[in-house]
């Protein structure tokens, strides 16, 4: 069963949105992935994801209810979020799918 957020000032909520500047990127080590395909393709390319937050609402291919279902079973922390507070945590006009937030395997790359 995947986490429930609902919460704005969350701890989770807050690194998730520091993860914007790139010295909050640089000290954690962490990337923010935008778009579902996104993070399917960091997925792909055995990028370690710590957590992946998604509103249930905007899952609307099989595709993105596979890859959330398939991280929460790898033990992956998902975390569902109404899409009010979503929306908030993206940069994009129209989000799509989940951001999620990870470490890449290739050295040098943050």
């Amino acid at each position: 069963m995947p986490d429930r957020i609902s919460s704005p000032t969350n701890p989770l909520i807050k690194q998730i949105r520091a993860l914007r500047h790139r010295k909050d990127r640089a000290g954690n080590r962490s990337v923010l992935v935008e778009g579902i395909h996104h993070v399917g393709e960091a997925v792909e390319a055995g990028w370690t994801i710590e957590t992946l937050v998604y509103a249930p609402e905007q899952l609307t291919s099989d595709f993105a209810r596979q890859l959330v279902e398939a991280q929460s079973q790898r033990g992956i922390r998902c975390v569902a979020l109404p899409l009010e507070l979503f929306s908030t945590l993206t940069e994009k006009d129209n989000p799509a799918g989940s951001p999620g937030g990870g470490t890449p395997a290739a050295p040098g790359i943050n």
